[in-house]
């Protein structure tokens, strides 16, 4: 009888390790650590939009980053919607041109199966891009005379410039012809009348 007892003893016993073992097939949802945001420091007022870099996360799959007009991140520029960014990478660059501004930027780490670390503190940094083109062309109070002489405007290049916004005061285009054809193309451009 004895023997039947400790048989009986070991089997609950082995019982009771499987039913509080954990299942091979469970999901550890343990909150990965945070990486930690690297630059643009926080205060940094830069040109034009810096890269961004942080720490890598040994177990992470992937990051998050958000970037937003607001510390609370709810008028996100980057980072929710349809501008959802996530990387494998360390870096990020924004493709989009913004403003001159503050901005807040943070990043996070999610794992491969799906756990996220905390989000970093948002950095706030400012772009303030203050280059401009220099006229170069007409000289500054040139006279031409509209209609036989091509107005030719020439500007110095912008690092970083994508488009220029050309304006012309309009009592500088009055002219004696009713009908004027303008042309307009990349720098320099040059307007004629026809």
């Amino acid at each position: 009888m004895a023997a039947k007892l400790t048989t009986l003893s070991a089997f609950v016993a082995a019982a009771l390790a499987l039913a509080t073992a954990t299942p091979a097939h469970a999901v550890d949802n343990t909150p990965l650590p945070a990486p930690t945001a690297l630059s643009p420091a926080g205060g940094a007022v830069v040109d034009a939009v810096p890269p961004f870099s942080w720490s890598p996360v040994s177990v992470a799959d992937h990051y998050e980053f958000q970037v937003a007009a607001d510390a609370g991140f709810n008028s996100p520029v980057l980072g929710r919607g349809s501008d959802d960014f996530t990387t494998q990478n360390t870096r990020a660059t924004l493709l989009k041109t913004i403003p001159n501004g503050t901005y807040y930027w943070r990043v996070r780490a999610v794992g491969a199966n799906g756990s996220v670390s905390a989000w970093t503190a948002g950095r706030s940094f400012r772009k303030s891009w203050t280059a401009a083109a220099a006229l170069q062309s007409p000289a500054g109070g040139a006279g031409l005379a509209f209609g036989t002489d091509p107005l030719k405007l020439g500007w110095s290049p912008v690092p970083g410039a994508a488009n220029y916004l050309v304006s012309i005061r309009p009592e500088l285009l009055r002219c004696r012809r009713t009908r004027s054809r303008f042309r307009s193309r990349s720098r320099p451009a040059l307007i004629t009348g026809a």
